[in-house]
């Protein structure tokens, strides 16, 4: 399949949005210079681009990973206060053998998300993105080399492992897995929330799709933490239960007018 370049179709409906009032000329100005950065890499055939996404060409230990920079979906987020840009691994370890890994990469200051997206992209373009980002060269390994086992240092691996063997690693009920991550203190807690949006339940036969959504649900209903809150229900699938207890939370005025927004843009999203 022939490379595609074409740098505004990344932003183009930002760019060309005159009704939306969250799309401000600040974030206009930041996401032209987003569009000026990656026009630069024109005539590098790592990058290449589609619809409201970058596609940037990479190796990890011999293997090409696809590295999908969702930029649509991390500006729309940001205009929730969502605080992460939204990138996928994506590796062929066996030949007709695709494997997809979301990667969580927190963006840190107050900059335009623009400004964000270009920094990515000047990272990609010096090498330095594995080594700048820490969770990249995992991501890469695991659609890369799934049967891999690995080791990280992770000050916050103490916390998961016990959590993860007694409430995820085995068959429990909902009520022990909530009662267990309301354990958490608050600077832990969004720890093991991510970690939990991250899990491969290909290779987790104790708890499904479903149940982990019901524990996200529990979480979001019964935890006192707004960060927590936010980033749960700005991932939260899009079913029945979710909208209808979305609904009924969001008939209380939350104290966080950013929740309050997350809140309303998710029941939108999952109305469409």
């Amino acid at each position: 399949m022939p490379r595609r370049f074409n740098s505004s179709e990344t932003v183009r409906g930002f760019l060309q949005s005159t009704e939306n009032p969250m799309v401000t000329p600040q974030l206009k100005k930041s996401l032209k210079l987003f569009v000026e950065v990656l026009e630069d890499f024109r005539d590098d055939e790592r990058f290449s681009t589609a619809t409201g996404i970058v596609k940037l060409k990479d190796q990890f230990e011999g293997k090409q990973v696809i590295w999908r920079l969702n930029v649509k979906k991390t500006i729309v987020d940001s205009l929730y206060d969502d605080k992460h840009i939204s990138l996928t691994a994506i590796g062929e370890p066996e030949t007709g053998q695709i494997r997809e890994k979301d990667v969580c990469v927190e963006k840190k200051g107050k900059l335009p998300i623009g400004d964000y997206l270009a920094q990515f992209l000047l990272l990609f373009a010096n090498g330095k993105h594995m080594t700048e980002i820490k969770t990249l060269a995992t991501a890469a390994m695991r659609v890369a080399y799934p049967n891999r086992t690995y080791t990280r240092v992770d000050p916050l691996e103490a916390h998961w492992q016990p959590f993860y063997e007694t409430a995820i690693a085995q068959d429990t009920t909902p009520e022990t897995r909530l009662a267990a991550i309301l354990e958490f203190e608050p600077e832990h807690l969004l720890y093991i929330v991510r970690r939990l949006f991250n899990l491969d339940l290909d290779f987790e036969p104790s708890i499904t799709n479903d149940e982990l959504q019901v524990l996200f649900l529990d979480t979001f209903e019964r935890c006192e933490n707004d960060d927590v809150k936010r980033f749960i229900v700005a991932r939260l699938d899009a079913t029945e239960e979710a909208l209808t207890r979305l609904i009924v939370a969001n008939e209380t005025e939350f104290v966080d007018d950013h929740l309050q927004r997350a809140v309303e843009y998710a029941i939108n999203r999952m109305r469409n």
